[in-house]
């Protein structure tokens, strides 16, 4: 854990953003800020390289060189810097990664049915529900418990049974103060390093009218018109 807090603490997220021209914002947890029960009290963890190298240091972190972070082929033009920037980042604190780009039929395997992908990138991951609640069980429930998606195969007693709690209450005051310490928790164990969140974008004419954004990121070809 103190390993992943470490690699957390070392991503100069800012930076990232500057990469993509400003057209993201940092992200503090895994999940978007955008959705409800989203914990905005929550703050993240700072980029502080002296924190990390503390860290690595109280892991009794040894660099083997054998850290391989992997991202599909196909988005090596969007993914290959940011993976860059990561890779620079965790050299400043003492970790060597190898950039390990793979074919996106490959990636999808290992990511959603083998489950074998030790350090990965991936830049696909917003639920199309809008619900912290359904991210939760998406992403971060144990598979023995009803995951669709636990990449990661992380196991938490706490999210469990949070889960199977917030599923059922009515009273939204009482689901967010769940969702927020699922929230907590998943940053405390660090099942994932957020980094950034895309803002959406579009390229289109004046012309054409209809455009209006949905959760799954998708067009409505129906509804659009050309004037």
């Amino acid at each position: 854990v103190k390993v992943r807090q470490a690699v957390n603490h070392a991503i100069d997220k800012d930076r990232i953003v500057q990469i993509l021209n400003g057209r993201a914002d940092a992200a503090n947890q895994p999940l978007p800020p955008s959705m409800p029960g989203y914990d905005t009290g929550y703050k993240g963890f700072a980029y502080d390289v002296a924190k990390s190298k503390a860290l690595l240091a109280e892991a009794g972190f040894v660099d083997d060189g054998s850290l391989k972070l992997s991202y599909i082929t196909e988005l090596e033009s969007t993914l290959g810097p940011i993976a860059t920037q990561i890779r620079a980042d965790l050299a400043a604190v003492g970790i060597n990664i190898q950039l390990d780009p793979i074919p996106q039929s490959q990636f999808g395997d290992r990511a959603l049915v083998k489950r074998d992908l030790p350090f990965a990138l991936n830049d696909n991951e917003k639920p199309i529900a809008v619900d912290s609640g359904y991210a939760t069980l998406l992403f971060f429930v144990s598979a023995a418990n009803g995951s669709l998606n636990n990449m990661v195969n992380y196991e938490s007693t706490t999210v469990d049974d949070l889960y199977v709690k917030l599923k059922n209450e009515a009273d939204n005051t009482k689901r967010d103060a769940m969702l927020a310490e699922v929230q907590e928790t998943l940053m405390t164990d660090v099942t994932w390093v957020p980094v950034v969140e895309y803002q959406t974008q579009w390229a289109h004419s004046d012309k054409l009218s209809g455009i209006k954004w949905h959760p799954d990121n998708g067009i409505r070809f129906a509804d659009l018109t050309l004037n």
